[in-house]
């Protein structure tokens, strides 16, 4: 009886417990966005009403062509509770949330199961965690493998403005593929530019090592009593994602220009996608660009940071660089446009470099420029400048080239294509320690800074 009864489960698919033990699922939905600063219906991407109108959650199985198999379902309580059977040790999984039609009114990624006994907590069901699956699906029938497709860091990369624009868009799945691609593009740079930087590994890898921050957060979203408890566990999130991401690479560095690289192919990505000529730049486009502007600039202000600090930066250059760094994220996270955040961008980069004079800014500050020295270092920041000129031209060239309408993009000649041009862009800057040798061990944590200040950020427009 016991072996017919576990054969029509598989046959059927249905939730007839775990005969061998298994794991437990616990989670809730939300009638929210999010909080993380399509074919497809907005119906299914969460919001108002999605409490009331779910009746049961399924558990959904992502095979290899991004498609859902039924693993297993159960009611929903009152309020939006669940508890699910669930398979033990399983990765990447869905779940969904139906109205009493059957239709899906919600989903949220389950980036693993746990052990066989245990209790795992899921992320609510809200627009952001419904867009995240959505996207997460889409990634891996766009042809991204699933041991490749990292959904820790697509969770990362898209937030509750992200998500609420693919809502409320006439075409959320034109929306949702935009964003796979762009992730997918992202996740291929990074990989590539750590490549480049000696450090070989794969997304398979960091997933595995991302997991604690998604659980993590995922705790820390289901008890958060309201939107600025929420927002801390993603700011926590980010922060753990950011130090693994320093671990993997070995110094912040190294992780900052995986980051880099990402942040350009994401971003160019989405924006070419999505691009109407003559059109103001896509809602969705506009939220995605601004998010990842500013994951870039908490790891490129981090390796500032270091780079000042292991050179030996006196005390006052390092309030002047903290007070830099922490108008600029405020000024990312409060930014309502990718212009807006475009501007904040350049006033950080005139406070670390300079526009025009060097002597009140961050670098000259470190190297104590004065009458003497202020026309060698100048010249030193406008070759920068010229390179920096030198590598959007690069990259815009790379991005028409690589991300054409309606044909899949070869995202390993994309990411190879973004790493060259920053590639380039690094070595340019790296000649001018030669003009800075009067500096001595200083010329090297200058050039740093200039390759930070107008290397990072780039916001690619077709």
């Amino acid at each position: 009886m016991k072996t017919i009864r576990t054969l029509l489960c598989m046959a059927f698919a249905v939730a007839c417990g775990n005969p061998q033990g298994g794991a437990t699922l616990e989670g809730r939905v939300d009638d929210g966005v999010g909080s993380q600063k399509q074919g497809l219906s907005s119906t299914e991407l969460g919001g108002s009403g999605t409490v009331s109108a779910a009746s049961k959650v399924r558990l959904m199985r992502l095979k290899a062509d991004g498609s859902l198999e039924l693993v297993t379902e159960a009611t929903v309580k009152s309020g939006g509770a669940y508890e699910l059977s669930a398979p033990a040790g399983e990765k990447k999984l869905i779940v969904q949330s139906l109205d009493a039609s059957g239709g899906v009114r919600a989903s949220a990624i389950v980036e693993q199961t746990g052990a066989e006994g245990s209790k795992t907590v899921v992320a609510p069901m809200s627009t952001e965690s419904s867009v995240e699956a959505e996207v997460l699906a889409k990634l891996v029938a766009s042809g991204v493998s699933l041991a490749e497709a990292n959904a820790v860091d697509l969770r990362a990369r898209i937030d509750a403005d992200t998500a609420a624009a693919v809502r409320a868009s006439s075409d959320a799945a034109a929306r949702v593929k935009a964003l796979a691609e762009a992730v997918a593009a992202a996740q291929r740079a990074q990989l590539k530019a750590l490549a480049e930087a000696g450090v070989n590994t794969t997304q398979s890898a960091l997933f595995d090592a991302q997991l604690a921050a998604a659980a993590k957060l995922n705790v820390a979203l289901d008890a958060a009593a309201d939107a600025a408890a929420a927002q801390k566990a993603y700011d926590d999130f980010v922060a753990e994602l950011h130090a693994q991401a320093k671990q993997t690479a070995g110094d912040v560095k190294k992780a900052s220009r995986g980051e880099r690289a990402a942040s350009v192919a994401f971003r160019a990505t989405v924006t070419a996608r999505l691009k109407v000529s003559g059109q103001a730049l896509d809602p969705v486009a506009d939220a995605a660009v601004r998010h990842a502007a500013g994951l870039e600039a908490r790891l490129s202000t981090a390796a500032t940071e270091a780079v000042l600090t292991a050179g030996g930066a006196a005390s006052a250059t390092m309030t002047a660089y903290a007070s830099a760094s922490t108008t600029l994220v405020a000024s990312l996270r409060a930014s309502t446009s990718a212009a807006a955040t475009a501007s904040a961008y350049a006033t950080y980069r005139a406070s670390l470099v300079g526009s025009g004079n060097v002597t009140a800014s961050v670098l000259g500050s470190y190297l104590e420029v004065n009458a003497a020295t202020q026309a060698t270092v100048e010249t030193a920041v406008a070759a920068t400048v010229s390179a920096q000129a030198q590598l959007d031209t690069a990259l815009t060239a790379a991005a028409t080239a690589s991300v054409k309408a309606s044909q899949a993009i070869d995202f390993d000649a994309w990411a190879a294509a973004v790493v060259g041009a920053l590639k380039t862009f690094d070595a340019t800057v790296q000649t001018q320690a030669a003009a800075l040798t009067g500096f001595g061990s200083k010329a090297d944590v200058a050039v740093e800074l200039m390759a930070q200040a107008n290397g990072s950020l780039r916001i690619v427009e077709q």
